[in-house]
């Protein structure tokens, strides 16, 4: 069964600019992570997958590590993960998409923000 996510506008959290640059010269070379955060209702646990719909592919990249702290969802993402999926530049969209669980049944809760990407 497939979720349809609902948009929190407004919710996700990214850093203003994220540096996919390898420091090797090579694309092996990209290293780190990007954390993001999603404000989310109360009551939401975390119960599932957590991805992030990125502009060049159409497979969503996992996150590395996601936990709930609160009223928000601490998420982490490999750069090497995300380094061919996202374009370099102005106003980049990235998509998180979690599932959690809410009054006994799952739910999927979206937000988007944009970034500056380079490489």
């Amino acid at each position: 069964m497939y979720l349809t996510p609902r948009d929190q506008p407004g919710a996700l959290r990214v850093p203003s600019t994220v540096d996919l640059g390898s420091r090797t010269g090579v694309f092996t070379g990209v290293r780190g992570s990007l954390t993001a955060t999603m404000r989310i209702p109360a009551g939401y646990r975390l119960d599932g997958n957590v991805v992030l719909r990125t502009p060049l592919s159409a497979t969503p990249v996992a996150a590395t590590h996601a936990k709930v702290a609160g009223r928000v969802l601490l998420v982490t993402f490999d750069k090497a993960d995300l380094d061919n999926n996202v374009p370099e530049g102005n106003a980049v969209p990235l998509t998180l998409t979690a599932t959690f669980r809410y009054n006994g049944k799952q739910e999927a809760l979206s937000s988007t923000a944009t970034t500056t990407v380079t490489k």
